[in-house]
């Protein structure tokens, strides 16, 4: 980095790595604060930690005099390789408290029921993936009480009536008696809460107990569930230790089953396969919406109704059905739980890697392309263990068809939810406790903020005027609904933070709602009841303020200056109202019906200045999540390594007839509001967090594309900790004296400090030169550059990354 003038791929490196640095010093407490300097001295070494693959056991460099302590190391780590935190919390606990308390206990049901009564419920709290039923049915067959002796029932809409019967007669005549899914009678849990208050040692049998299964579920008593034995049921983490399971449960630990009459080497080898492809579709749902839009819950039981219908075809059948198996495993058994369109194409193609005529034929057969991942040569029930046993403990993501970035990926969400955890460990009121007053002043600070940035609501009278509803220009009318529904929003946060001002100068009752948009905004987390009133997003409070501003720039900038000649989709609340606009557009100026025409899609190199398209539109602001685009060779390619998002070139939204669009190897890629991708199911099948779905050339196969669970999002993931209202200001006026033409986005994932802290914690030495590289590796010499530490900006959507670089 001695030399600025480097080159394009060195640069862009460079521009990730300072990336994630600057984001570490503006987020540095005072303590931390010497670490600024080291930086600049030290850069080689703290790149060598940014790059490791275990950053958490690299060495800090501190200084000579200087040593952090383990919580200040996590901090930092926060900061620079935030996908790594949860790995270095265990290591920590492991070490201050030992390895026991990060490792599972096992679990033992008998002692469990040892400490049981007759009065005493003993709840299963369910976890994707695990079923109990099975351990309580083995389980009673031990104690004497299987068959007749465990009465359950699956609670459900008219089941209320059914499991009170049970409770009473089991109560008085010593039988078990499970109720399923708790969580799904909600109605019922009133009724469950009275009979349980009713179980008495006299007047119950000394043999009754009451089994009870349920996800966690706000309506469940409370009363029953203090007084209650809890126990929680999870599925092994892991591809080796979720084979290693399946092959001890019933029914593959039955010899019999695997080597008795009607068994042949085909149905072992298939069912190996089964079961490969039954820990691939739970351990996919690990990495969130890259595994499945929906985390499904795929049970025990879906795999043995699958086994069970494998060796009945197998048995009957001469050559193998493979339609047949197809459709019972991946439409009816596994499938049946799949409510996305996107999650059952995905479950059918992960399905055709493991029911396939090669797994019969090839021995061994491989299923992953290094040949590490294969079936085993047919033997007894020891011997597909010891097979199992010498798979690699953690499987990569190719495993799973995904790539390295997924697991980044998965171990952010990992270190979100642990912080999330930790958040709601701390007070929620201002009221009470030390720091109230301090906390009320800081609260209404960021509330005075944000209401002097919010600009009043449009006037949507006018803008009806001066575009009035035309037959032959539906966006006139797409305009003034937008407006409509982004002033109702601006109404609700601007009410309720004047509500939260009142309520913190004493004018006003705290109320519930009140309270909850009070600690929103001291969180940095949008409230939920800006939220209901609001377009989908994953934001923090911070950088959600900062798209809003943007959303109501681009609708007042098509009020000012008329229809905008490239589209910005992200900006639109509703962003179907606008693609059908375009499309009536096109069929009312061709006389041709709405439903015969479909987009054509094409990636474009354009801007603000580009001539309108002779038909359609050009949409910008999308980001490619699992791929890249190479406008080289206009196709998609494979994610660079550690690019989680890449920007999406404008594209062409072209209306042709359905019939008229050309066939091309292409992949149809579906367009997401938010990385989250699932929402709630509508009518016609789609989530509304879809949006549409985009076909993009590619010389690689549709199946490759679906098992990474390529798509295209309207907004990147940030984390909640996102810059204060006031550090954004100040930075906005420092590209201001720079004279940097930018759109005034700042970046997102910048953490919250305010003005004060910055001014005396992100203070650039005079001494230091700067440099400001672009995301295409060009080199932009800076002398006077502002005090902060440093900030990103979008000039004509490339990103500018400011920081400090010696030796130039």
């Amino acid at each position: 980095m001695s030399d600025h003038n480097t080159g394009c791929n060195t640069s862009l490196n460079n521009t990730i790595f300072l990336y994630a640095v600057s984001h570490s010093y503006c987020h540095a407490t005072s303590s931390l604060q010497y670490l600024v300097d080291l930086f600049s001295d030290h850069i080689q070494e703290w790149r060598t930690v940014f790059e490791s693959e275990d950053p958490q056991k690299e060495t800090i460099p501190t200084g000579e005099d200087e040593e952090l302590t383990r919580m200040q190391l996590l901090c930092v780590l926060r900061c620079l390789r935030p996908d790594k935190v949860v790995a270095a919390v265990q290591d920590y606990v492991a070490d201050l408290l030992g390895k026991a308390y990060i490792e599972p206990p096992p679990f033992d049901l008998a002692r469990t029921f040892a400490d049981s009564n007759c009065c005493l419920p003993l709840i299963f709290l369910l976890t994707p993936g695990a079923d109990p039923t099975n351990l309580l049915l083995k389980f009673a067959e031990d104690q004497g009480m299987g068959g007749d002796r465990l009465q359950s029932v699956s609670l459900g809409q008219g089941q209320g009536p059914v499991a009170r019967k049970l409770i009473e007669e089991g109560a008085r005549t010593g039988t078990w008696v499970l109720l399923q899914n708790c969580h799904l009678a909600k109605s019922f849990m009133p009724s469950l809460e009275k009979l349980c208050e009713d179980l008495n040692p006299e007047a119950t049998h000394s043999d009754f107990r009451l089994w009870l299964t349920s996800y966690p579920s706000a309506h469940f008593p409370v009363s029953v569930l203090q007084s209650s034995i809890k126990m929680v049921t999870e599925p092994p983490k892991g591809l080796r230790a979720n084979l290693k399971r399946l092959y001890l449960a019933d029914p593959l630990s039955e010899q019999d089953f695997l080597l008795g009459s009607g068994s042949s080497e085909r149905f072992r080898r298939m069912l190996f396969s089964l079961c490969f492809f039954h820990a691939v579709v739970q351990e996919r749902r690990l990495f969130g919406p890259l595994g499945w839009n929906v985390p499904y819950s795929f049970s025990d039981t879906d795999l043995r109704i699958s086994a069970q219908q494998l060796r009945n075809l197998l048995d009957n059948y001469v050559e193998i059905p493979w339609e047949a198996l197809h459709y019972l495993t991946a439409e009816c058994n596994y499938g049946g739980k799949v409510t996305d369109e996107r999650d059952r194409r995905t479950l059918s193609t992960i399905l055709r890697l493991f029911y396939n005529p090669e797994v019969v034929k090839e021995d061994p057969h491989a299923f992953d392309p290094h040949g590490v991942y294969t079936t085993p040569s047919d033997g007894d029930h020891g011997h597909f263990l010891e097979h199992i046993s010498e798979l690699p403990r953690d499987a990569p993501p190719y495993v799973f068809g995904m790539n390295s970035n997924a697991s980044i990926n998965k171990d952010q969400a990992e270190t979100n939810k642990l912080f999330a955890a930790v958040l709601l460990t701390q007070a929620t009121s201002l009221s009470g406790g030390e720091g109230g007053s301090g906390e009320g002043e800081t609260v209404g600070r960021t509330c005075e903020e944000i209401l002097g940035r919010i600009p009043p609501p449009f006037h949507v009278d006018a803008a009806l005027a001066k575009y009035p509803t035309r037959r032959e220009q539906s966006l006139n009318t797409v305009l003034v609904q937008e407006m409509s529904r982004y002033n109702t929003l601006i109404t609700t946060i601007t009410t309720t933070l004047h509500a939260v001002l009142r309520a913190i100068e004493g004018t006003e009752r705290l109320t519930e709602e009140v309270e909850e948009v009070l600690v929103g905004v001291r969180t940095g987390r949008v409230p939920s009841i800006w939220r209901a009133k609001s377009y989908p997003t994953l934001k923090g409070l911070g950088s959600y303020i900062t798209d809003l501003l943007q959303r109501l720039q681009f609708l007042q900038g098509w009020y000012d200056k008329g229809q905008p000649k490239v589209f910005w989709l992200s900006g639109f609340f509703f962003t179907q109202s606008f693609l059908t606009a375009v499309l009536q557009n096109h069929a009312r100026a061709h006389s041709l019906a709405i439903d015969q025409l479909a987009f054509h899609f094409r990636v474009m190199d354009v801007d603000e200045d580009s001539p309108v398209p002779e038909a359609g539109t050009y949409i910008r602001g999308l980001y490619l999540e699992g791929a890249r685009w190479d406008a080289a060779n206009d196709r998609l390619e494979e994610a660079l390594p550690r690019r989680l998002h890449e920007n999406m070139s404008p594209i062409w939204l072209r209306p042709m007839a359905r019939s008229e669009i050309p066939k091309e190897q292409s992949y149809s890629c579906p367009v997401y509001k938010t990385s989250e991708r699932r929402g709630n199911l509508t009518t016609t099948g789609h989530c509304t967090n879809y949006v549409i779905s985009v076909s993009l050339p590619t010389h690689l196969s549709e199946d490759h594309w679906v098992l990474r669970e390529f798509s295209i999002i309207r907004e990147r993931n940030h984390t909640p900790l996102t810059t204060s209202v006031a550090f954004e200001n100040n930075l906005n006026e420092n590209q201001k004296r720079l004279g940097v033409q930018a759109t005034g986005r700042v970046a997102a994932s910048l953490p919250a400090v305010h003005m004060k802290e910055a001014e005396t914690q992100a203070v650039v030495p005079p001494d230091k030169r700067y440099v400001a590289a672009s995301e295409c590796g060009v080199p932009l010499k800076h002398d006077n550059l502002p005090a902060v530490w440093c900030f990103i900006v979008l000039v004509k959507q490339r990103v500018i990354t400011i920081a400090p670089i010696t030796n130039l």
